[in-house]
């Protein structure tokens, strides 16, 4: 992948500065914890450089927001750059996948 990392590569590099991109759950109790070894992780650089919080609705840059398909649809529709676009594009199978078995998924700010 050109901008997303694994939890494994992460951990390698000894870096907490990333946004989680996790999948949803079915538990609604659930609570969210960091460093899962199923999330994609991009580095907060890129998700500045790339304004990804204009696009995002009700980001929290410091906590969790949930995303679920509508605001997906609006991530995907949104007036971007071209870095953006082609991180969103890079996650779009991610994010299908995940829709698959959930409502939503989350990103986990730093």
């Amino acid at each position: 992948m050109k901008y997303f990392i694994t939890e494994a590569e992460r951990k390698k590099i000894h870096s907490t500065c990333f946004f989680e991109f996790q999948e949803g759950q079915k538990n609604k109790e659930y609570k969210f914890f960091c460093w899962k070894d199923n999330s994609m992780l991009l580095h907060a650089d890129l998700f500045d450089e790339s304004k990804l919080y204009k696009i995002i609705p009700d980001l929290k840059y410091y906590a969790v927001t949930i995303v679920n398909k509508e605001n997906w649809n609006i991530i995907k529709n949104a007036e971007k750059s071209q870095l953006a676009k082609e991180i969103i594009d890079e996650l779009s199978e991610w994010v299908e996948e995940n829709f698959k078995k959930y409502d939503y998924f989350a990103i986990l700010g730093i």
